[in-house]
C-alpha cells in the first residue's frame, strides 16, 4: 500500500487530493482509493494521508492482505527493530519493487504456496537484466542478487507466520538458490608494491585514503565518515563511529552508526601517516575560518568544498581509474581492506586481536573472506608438523 498526494487544480488553494494504491486484484487489475481533503499546508495534507492509509490498513483482515502490502508493513518495522541504514532500506525497497511485487506482490498472503515461490526463484534466475548498456543486455541477474531476493522473502514470510498473519510458512521448504559467495581478489605483494611505487604521484588527499585503507582495513564509508572532533595526535588515533552513505532519497549524509557494532573501533594511524594527517588539519582550518555560513560544521577530514561529505563511491570510482591509468591488475578499493587483514593473518595474530582491528561481527565471516589467503602458511604447517614428527622418531631410536 503506497500513497501519494498532489494540490487539486483549479480549486481553493487549500484542498489537496490523496490517492492510494491498494494494490492489484487477482485479474491484476490495480485498486487505488482517492479522496479530496482540506489541508492548512503540504505537510498537513501528508499527515492526513498517513493517518488515512492507516485506517485502511486496519479494514483488511489479515488474511486478506497481499504481498505487497504486508512487505510495505513489514520495511517499516523491521527497519526500526534492527536500526537498518537509510541505504540497507533503500536496497530492500529497491528488491521488493523491481522483483517481488510484480511477480508476487498481487497474491493474498495466505495463497502463496511453495510451488510459487519455487518457480519465482527458477524464474529470477534465468531473468535477464535490465541495464542500459546494449552489450550487458544479454546477462542475467547474479547469482547473490538472486540469494538476496531469496533471504529477504524468507524474512518476510517468517515474520508473518510468527505474528499469526499465515497458518504456516511455505519458505520453509524452499532451499536457498546456489552460488553469491564470491570471495574477495586479494593483492599479492607484488600489486601493492606496484600500487605504492606510483601512489605518491597521484595527490595528497587520495594518498591518504589509500594509506588508511591499507593500513588500518577501514571501510570507504567509515573513512570518509572519520572527524577531526575523533582526531587524539596523542595516542595517534582515530574513533571510527559514523560512516558516510548515499541514497537516492536523501543524497549523500553522514549516519552516526557504522554497519555493526563491533565495527566502532580505534584506529592506529602508522607514523608515516602522521605528517599527511597534520598537514591536512591545518588546511582544513585554514579553510573552515573563510568558510563562511555556508560552511558545513560536520568537521570530516574528507569533504566537498562546503565541508559536507563526499559520497563514497567517488572513491572507489577514482580508485579504479587509478589502477587502470598505470596498468596495474585490477582489484577494488575495498580489496585493501582485505589486504590489511590477510597481512595481519599471515604474521600468526590471533581472530580475536584482527576481529577488533577490522571491525568484521565475528571470526566466522574473517575467515569466509579472507581464509583462503593462509594457503600460502600450508606449506610451513606441513614442514612444522614433519620436523614435530622427526624428533618423536629420533627420541624413539635413542
Amino acid at each position: 500500500m503506497t500513497g501519494t498526494l498532489r494540490r487539486k487544480k483549479g480549486g481553493r488553494e487549500k484542498y489537496w487530493i490523496l490517492t492510494i494504491d491498494m494494490g492489484r486484484d487477482r485479474l491484476g487489475h490495480q485498486q487505488r482509493r482517492q479522496k479530496t481533503v482540506f489541508a492548512a499546508n503540504k505537510a498537513d495534507a501528508q499527515d492526513q494521508l498517513t493517518s488515512w492509509m492507516e485506517e485502511l490498513r486496519m479494514l483488511i483482515p489479515a488474511t486478506q492482505q497481499t504481498v505487497s502490502v504486508f512487505s510495505e508493513e513489514w520495511i517499516v518495522q523491521y527497519s526500526v527493530k534492527q536500526r537498518l541504514a537509510p541505504r540497507t532500506i533503500d536496497s530492500y525497497r529497491r528488491l521488493l519493487e523491481t522483483h517481488i511485487k510484480p511477480n508476487i506482490g498481487s497474491l493474498k498472503m495466505v495463497d502463496v504456496t511453495p510451488i510459487i515461490l519455487e518457480k519465482l526463484f527458477t524464474d529470477l534466475s534465468n531473468q535477464r537484466k535490465a541495464v542500459k548498456q546494449r552489450r550487458s543486455a544479454d546477462k542475467t541477474l547474479s547469482p547473490r542478487t538472486v540469494r538476496g531476493i531469496y533471504f529477504l522473502v524468507s524474512r518476510i514470510f517468517r515474520t508473518a507466520f510468527r505474528l499469526g498473519q499465515i497458518p504456516n510458512n511455505p519458505m520453509e521448504k524452499i532451499d536457498a538458490p546456489k552460488g553469491g559467495s564470491k570471495r574477495p581478489q586479494i593483492f599479492d605483494q607484488d600489486t601493492v608494491n606496484q600500487i605504492f611505487s606510483v601512489l605518491f604521484s597521484e595527490d595528497s588527499v587520495f594518498q591518504m585514503i589509500v594509506l588508511l585503507a591499507a593500513t588500518t582495513g577501514c571501510r570507504e564509508g567509515e573513512i570518509l565518515g572519520l572527524s577531526w572532533n575523533d582526531y587524539d595526535p596523542t595516542q595517534q588515533t582515530f574513533f571510527v563511529h559514523q560512516t558516510a552513505q548515499y541514497t537516492v532519497e536523501k543524497g549523500t549524509y553522514i549516519w552516526p552508526h557504522t554497519k555493526t557494532e563491533n565495527s566502532k573501533r580505534y584506529i592506529y594511524i602508522i607514523p608515516q601517516l602522521l605528517s599527511m594527517i597534520e598537514a591536512a588539519k591545518t588546511e582544513f582550518d585554514n579553510i573552515k575560518n573563510v568558510g563562511g555560513d555556508g560552511w558545513n560544521n560536520l568537521n570530516l577530514i574528507f569533504y566537498t568544498p562546503e565541508g559536507g561529505p563526499v559520497r563514497p563511491n567517488y572513491i572507489s570510482n577514482k580508485f579504479t581509474k587509478f589502477i587502470r591509468r598505470h596498468g596495474i591488475r585490477h582489484f577494488r578499493f575495498h580489496d585493501l581492506r582485505g589486504y590489511f587483514a590477510t597481512q595481519l593473518m599471515i604474521q600468526g595474530f590471533s581472530l580475536p586481536d584482527i576481529i577488533q582491528r577490522t571491525g568484521h561481527s565475528k571470526a566466522s565471516t574473517l575467515l569466509d573472506y579472507y581464509g583462503h589467503a593462509m594457503t600460502n602458511n600450508q606449506s610451513r604447517m606441513n614442514k612444522a608438523i614433519t620436523t614435530s614428527y622427526e624428533k618423536l622418531e629420533k627420541k624413539s631410536d635413542g
